[in-house]
């Protein structure tokens, strides 16, 4: 028996040999370094090799100011000095120029057509052409009243004359038609300027007075002087337009107005009577001069 334990026991020393001799070699392996070859060289340092700077702390932002500045150096200019620098002065809005003015105007007038009722039944209707008219006022400008709104007040003459196209007389037509109707306006109009800023100053009025109104000669060829009188009534007007400023004095004038009066009370020749009417819209176009 003890033979036989022997046998083993030289049976398993047998075959843990191989593998404690394998993991001997594989660790004096590791540890050991194979020797350097006669042809390798350890690399030396290239003279085109230089070492990285060390890093640089980061710079401030620049600010604005001096951005600009550099900008300036660079495209050759000097920076201007800002200690030398006058202060600007903010931008203000001038204040609208009171005083005295004085106006004139033509206008382009269209005429509204009129009836004359006659004894006996009789009826004439007159169509007119359209006419022309002037204008002159002297006012006042009393500058901004409420921001951004501006007041004038002015006296003003003005006449106006349209020529007859055509009577017809009960309804017909009549031959070689002839009159002019003529009025004298003298108005107080008042006025409220628009003041925008800018050169356009947009207004609108109103003005009220007295026309002497004048149908002169009308009639037919033959017969001229049927109706020649006169009569001075209230009158009024409504204004709608604007101003160009040239300068801070002269102006250009725009606007539309419509201008009527009370109703005429006229005679014939005979001396018959008739009321009638007189009215008309008027493109206006005019000059400003503010002392």
């Amino acid at each position: 028996m003890r033979m036989i334990g022997q046998v083993i026991k030289f049976a398993m020393a047998c075959t843990l040999l191989p593998s404690l001799c394998l993991a001997q070699a594989s660790y004096n392996g590791f540890q050991q370094q194979p020797a350097p070859s006669p042809y390798y060289q350890q690399p030396t340092a290239s003279p085109y090799y230089q070492q990285a700077p060390a890093p640089q702390p980061l710079a401030q932002p620049q600010t604005q100011q001096a951005f600009q500045g550099q900008a300036l150096q660079t495209q050759g200019f000097a920076q201007p000095s800002l200690t030398n620098q006058q202060p600007v002065a903010p931008i203000v809005q001038a204040a609208a120029k009171e005083g005295w003015y004085v106006s004139a105007n033509t206008s382009y007038i269209i005429a509204s057509d009129h009836d004359f009722d006659f004894a006996a039944g009789t009826r004439v209707s007159t169509e007119l052409k359209d006419g022309v008219g002037f204008g002159a006022s002297v006012g006042r400008d009393l500058g901004r009243i409420f921001d951004p709104f501006g007041l004038r007040a002015e006296l003003e003459l003005a006449y106006r004359t349209n020529e007859v196209d055509t009577h017809t007389v009960n309804g017909g037509a009549t031959t070689g038609p002839t009159g002019d109707a003529n009025s004298y306006a003298y108005m107080l109009n008042a006025f409220i300027d628009w003041h925008t800023g800018s050169m356009i100053r947009p207004y609108t009025g109103l003005g009220v007075g007295f026309a002497t109104v004048e149908y002169d000669g009308y009639g037919i060829t033959g017969v001229p002087n049927v109706v020649s009188d006169e009569d001075t009534v209230l009158a009024y007007q409504f204004m709608l337009g604007a101003s160009f400023d040239v300068s801070d004095s002269f102006s250009i004038t725009s606007d539309y107005r419509y201008f009527g009066t009370g109703d005429p009370d006229l005679k014939t020749g005979s001396g018959f009577g008739s009321e009638t009417s007189y009215d008309n819209s008027n493109l206006t176009l005019g000059v400003r001069y503010l002392f």
